[in-house]
């Protein structure tokens, strides 16, 4: 069974996101176009397959409780292991994101405190902390079990005008990036 990475980056323009996972071997799809320019819409749209108004996701209706599966379910019954890593609270905060995930990490618990993640069951003595220590966790899950991923290692460098995602560079020079993020990994449970 293939690995699925879905990233999805909020403000990002497609050269910066192009170089920082350029890295990343499998099928790019260079002509998508949002549903909508709003967050919870389009995420809507992206675990559904329909527009968000027609599973009931709109700003006044922020949860995703539609009665039909969405594509994590789907993925999860069909023998994927399905985790989630976001630092965008709109997805976090709402109920129903967490549908068809088995692990679910969220902007609360993104390594701001020893204690938010459980670090040791990843074998973690460290003394690193924030952000980098979310992305090192990352990196050895990913690296552990998503062969479509081997080189995640050049993902996780987060220097200012490196190409990385968390501070890309623009033609003018100057250093801008996502506002948020949400990245969801299915990796075959076998």
């Amino acid at each position: 069974m293939t690995s699925i990475a879905i990233v999805v980056l909020d403000t990002l323009r497609y050269d910066a996101f192009r170089d920082a996972f350029d890295w990343l071997d499998g099928r790019w799809f260079t002509a998508a176009y949002s549903t909508s320019h709003r967050t919870i819409p389009a995420h809507a749209s992206l675990l559904t397959g329909r527009y968000a108004s027609e599973v009931g996701v709109h700003g006044k209706s922020p949860s995703l409780d539609c009665d039909r599966p969405v594509l994590t379910e789907r993925l999860r019954d069909a023998g994927y292991r399905t985790r989630m890593f976001t630092g965008n609270p709109e997805i976090y905060r709402y109920d129903g994101w967490e549908r068809g995930f088995d692990q679910r990490v969220g902007q609360a618990s993104l390594g701001l405190s020893d204690d938010a993640f459980d670090w040791a069951s990843f074998g973690y003595d460290t003394d690193r902390e924030g952000p980098l220590l979310y992305l090192d966790a990352l990196l050895r899950v990913l690296s552990g079990d998503c062969a479509t991923l081997p080189r995640f290692g050049r993902g996780t460098d987060c220097s200012p005008g490196r190409g990385s995602t968390a501070a890309a560079t623009d033609s003018a020079g100057e250093s801008g990036g996502p506002t948020s993020a949400t990245t969801i990994f299915c990796s075959p449970t076998s």
